[in-house]
């Protein structure tokens, strides 16, 4: 009876100390379970967080929509006039025949004068009124059976309408939505939708360092020692020597300018000059000494060289560019005496060295904005040369002709300069590039010029002098031209007169197309310019086009465009 009731305290001791330790410890979970809890912790906490910031489930699990290889969908089954479409992440509309595919995320536009059928991949078809823009987007969503796609279809201008076949068709405009059931046909008129177009990231280029070799030494030539003069036959008394009685240079020339020629010793750029030295002498066996000065009197060459049939020649090599003069003396004369002759000449600084290559206009070869290819939008201009070993320390000057004045001069590291970074520039200016070596020489470039144009846009629908009719239910006309590069936005007007005094619309929009509302019947005029953040082009050449109303159609006297998806037509 004792032992148990001590057996029983100590139970009750256990308990209460086991009661004040932490939850944890009351489960007593081995490692891996507290392990795994602690991960379904962690997995719970993100799906609320994803759930939260409405991040759909499949871009997690799947690869974001427009990414990857082109995805076809379905195809062009009928068409009547001109059909466009725009590829996902094409910058332009290009044309569309029968039977062509149409892929994910294409946008399709009919012209004023044509019809389209697109027959999807479920079955369903889509038909395309004149003046008509949309975008077919595949929807792809869980189901307990697996991945399951929707066919949706962005209606951004025109008359569509839906035919479902093995599935249900939606057909959005704006906040619009029509679920199409299998087997049934509906119609949707376009309202304005608004959809968030991608930033490009932006890109930082350098130039990498190059090293600065040491300068070359220069080059000296050696002075030999004078030649003995004969000596005298004995003789009771010495006889005078014989002295010069003429003393004549040949070359070079007084006054004369070399050019320097281009030499690369050990990866050190080492330009220099070999001149030629040639006289004529009097007697013609006697020796001439020679002496070539440089800067401020100093000998760069010092000998005595015996003449051959009355006529000498020697050469200097000349390491440094400036005046140099040449002196010739009779060796055997007295100080300041005996004949004498002198010639200078000069050795330019200057080399044609530096090669211009063709420059770039965000980061492609270019002469103006028009599209052609990839789509271009930060316009930074990089004037380029090629490299030269052992040189990275330029100079760049701007003139607005060829024998202007210096508009501006800078200092420049490595082989690129950078110019009118996110401003557009349009007109031409001419530019030059220097370096010098601490040798004292030149390196310089011919005079190149630098030609861009920012031209206005060309309009593509409607064609000029068209004739649009407007169709009942949808009295409007779809504007679109083509893109241009390093445009922000494009100034529209519409004018009932070719002098556009008479304008019906007259606004700017990042959008490369525009839907005129309830226009005007009778003649219509537009015209289109780009525009950038500091510039913009001249109008391009106005367009014509008539306008025809269909039997029971309303036209407003104050018509007025509507908006559209700004991914559809990013500038």
């Amino acid at each position: 009876m004792m032992i148990s009731l001590w057996r029983w305290q100590k139970f009750l001791r256990q308990t209460r100390v086991q009661s004040i330790r932490s939850p944890m410890r009351k489960l007593e979970l081995k490692a891996w379970e507290f392990t795994a809890v602690l991960l379904a912790a962690i997995i719970f906490i993100a799906a609320v967080g994803a759930y939260i910031a409405e991040i759909p489930l499949r871009n997690l699990v799947l690869a974001p929509e427009g990414e990857g290889k082109r995805e076809a969908v379905g195809k062009v089954s009928a068409k009547k006039g001109e059909l466009r479409r725009e590829i996902h992440g094409d910058p332009e509309f290009r044309k569309v025949e029968a039977l062509e595919p149409i892929y994910n995320l294409d946008t399709v536009v009919t012209a004023a004068d044509s019809e389209a059928t697109i027959e999807l991949e479920d079955g369903a078809t889509i038909e395309l009124s004149p003046s008509s823009m949309v975008q077919i987007k595949f929807d792809s969503e869980w189901s307990l059976s697996g991945i399951v796609r929707h066919a949706a279809v962005e209606v951004v201008s025109g008359r569509v309408t839906g035919r479902a076949k093995n599935r249900a068709l939606v057909i959005r405009s704006g906040k619009e939505v029509i679920a199409i059931a299998k087997n049934t046909v509906r119609e949707l008129k376009p309202r304005a939708i608004v959809i968030r177009a991608p930033v490009a990231p932006l890109s930082v280029s350098s130039a990498p360092p190059v090293f600065i070799p040491p300068p070359p030494s220069p080059i000296v030539a050696p002075s030999p020692s004078p030649s003995p003069s004969p000596s005298p036959s004995p003789s009771p008394s010495l006889a005078p020597p014989v002295l010069i009685t003429r003393l004549r240079i040949l070359n070079p020339k007084p006054k004369t300018q070399f050019q320097p020629d281009w030499a690369v010793v050990d990866g050190v750029p080492t330009p220099g000059k070999r001149v030629q030295i040639r006289w004529e002498v009097l007697p013609s066996d006697l020796n001439v000494k020679v002496v070539v000065k440089g800067k401020n009197g100093t000998p760069v060459l010092e000998q005595v060289v015996a003449p051959k049939n009355g006529k000498g020649e020697t050469f200097v090599n000349l390491s440094r560019p400036g005046t140099y003069r040449v002196e010739l003396q009779d060796p055997l004369a007295a100080e300041g005496k005996g004949q004498k002759a002198h010639a200078e000449f000069q050795l330019r600084p200057e080399i044609k060295k530096i090669e211009i290559l063709d420059p770039l206009v965000g980061g492609e070869k270019a002469s103006s904005n028009q599209l052609s290819g990839k789509r271009l939008k930060d316009f930074e201009i990089q004037l380029r040369w090629a490299a030269i070993p052992g040189v990275v320390d330029y100079r760049i000057a701007f003139r607005n002709s060829l024998q202007g004045k210096k508009l501006m001069e800078r200092k420049v590291k490595g082989i690129e300069y950078f110019l009118n970074r996110d401003k557009v520039f349009s007109g031409q200016i001419f530019y030059e590039l220097e370096s010098t070596l601490e040798s004292g020489f030149i390196l310089t470039s011919d005079p190149q010029a630098f030609v861009f144009d920012f031209l206005p846009p060309q309009i593509t629908i409607p064609r000029a002098n068209a004739s649009v009719v407007l169709e009942p239910g949808n009295p409007s006309v779809l504007i679109v031209w083509q893109k241009t590069n390093f445009t922000d936005r494009y100034e529209v007007d519409i004018s009932r007169s070719p002098d556009f005094k008479e304008l019906i619309v007259s606004e700017s929009r990042p959008e490369n197309f525009y839907v005129l509302k309830r226009p005007p019947v009778g003649k219509i005029f537009t015209r289109i310019r780009s525009l950038a953040k500091n510039f913009s082009s001249k109008f391009g050449e106005p367009l014509e086009f008539t306008v025809i109303a269909a039997p029971n159609t309303v036209v407003s006297p104050n018509p007025a465009g509507s908006a559209v998806p700004q991914a559809l037509g990013k500038p």
